[in-house]
């Protein structure tokens, strides 16, 4: 089962609505609400709420902090020279997706230096 109607999405526009009056001080982000894939709940695709922010990692923690999500959960892929942060997590009863991504820091350019024995 998918969201059919604008009405299926009730419950992650209101939690868009609540986002934007108790962290309208965090940093500007993309927000959006879409469906999200479930494989532990019945429907499998649930309205969720997209938070994307770009280039600042400090902007992502921000976020991630204010919604309480816990670091071990962030899913980090490194491409060449930029990366992405990936976390999902209920927050006032509707599932957040928090991305991140931009150009990875210089040190996690260079691959790792043989150590000596």
């Amino acid at each position: 089962m998918s969201i059919e109607f604008l009405s299926d999405a009730e419950p992650a526009i209101r939690t868009l609505n609540h986002l934007l009056a108790r962290f309208g001080h965090l940093p500007v982000a993309e927000m959006s609400v879409r469906t999200i894939y479930r494989r532990e709940e019945e429907p499998f695709l649930v309205p969720a709420v997209l938070i994307s922010v770009y280039d600042e990692m400090a902007d992502f923690e921000a976020w991630r902090e204010a919604l309480g999500i816990n670091p071990e959960s962030v899913d980090l892929r490194l491409w060449n020279t930029s990366f992405s942060l990936v976390a999902i997590a209920r927050w006032g009863g509707t599932w957040v997706e928090l991305r991140g991504c931009g150009d990875a820091p210089p040190a996690l350019h260079e691959p790792a230096k043989a150590v000596a024995a």
